[in-house]
């Protein structure tokens, strides 16, 4: 990151490299998006572009990394069609190196407005939960695993395993929101906040 940053440093002094690099990256980067998306999404160029109303041929040139001249219409109309929204803005020419070194495939990936984690329903279900049994000293334990990160901050998760553990509130414990943790089945609990403490 240092040495791309200082050869950026130095190179981006002349005024026309620093913008022509910027132009490259940004069309780079959208045509790989673009083609990212559709390939998790799990669709054909020839799919994406009968959602848009277009012909496949005219589809095709927007995964072409040497594609240079972008429509807002056109941009909104893929967005639309690989479910996702536009977002465009101006930045400074020192977040660059940071997007160089962190561009990558999995980072351009996005889930449908189906599939967002923002909308999903984050209300916690027993059926739901899934179990995993551990083996340790030729006993088979059957434990809950509940992820934090998606658990809901209005709800308290009550835990006595064996270390008799005081009660955790999902929605104050900051490390344990963060992980994954794994309870014994039968002394997990989990309470709305308006039953007590």
């Amino acid at each position: 990151m240092n040495d791309l940053f200082q050869n950026l440093k130095n190179e981006f002094q002349n005024e026309d490299f620093r913008y022509a690099y910027a132009e490259s990256f940004l069309n780079t980067k959208l045509a790989m998006q673009i083609k990212t998306l559709r390939e998790q999404r799990k669709k054909t160029q020839t799919e994406i572009a009968e959602t848009m109303g277009i012909k496949q041929p005219g589809y095709r040139r927007f995964e072409d990394v040497n594609h240079s001249v972008w429509k807002t219409d056109s941009l909104w109309a893929i967005a639309r069609a690989l479910g996702v929204r536009l977002n465009i803005s101006f930045e400074t020419f020192g977040t660059l190196p940071e997007q160089k070194r962190s561009f990558n495939k999995e980072s351009l990936k996005l889930p449908e407005f189906k599939d967002d984690p923002a909308f999903k329903d984050r209300s916690v279900k027993f059926d739901q939960v899934v179990a995993h049994h551990v083996v340790t000293q030729a006993q088979t334990t059957s434990y809950v695993a509940f992820d934090f990160r998606t658990f809901p901050a209005d709800y308290y998760l009550k835990v006595r395993p064996i270390d008799s553990s005081p009660l955790y509130r999902a929605d104050q414990d900051t490390t344990l929101a963060k992980t994954s943790l794994c309870f014994s089945e039968t002394t997990t609990s989990v309470f709305p906040k308006a039953i007590g403490a």
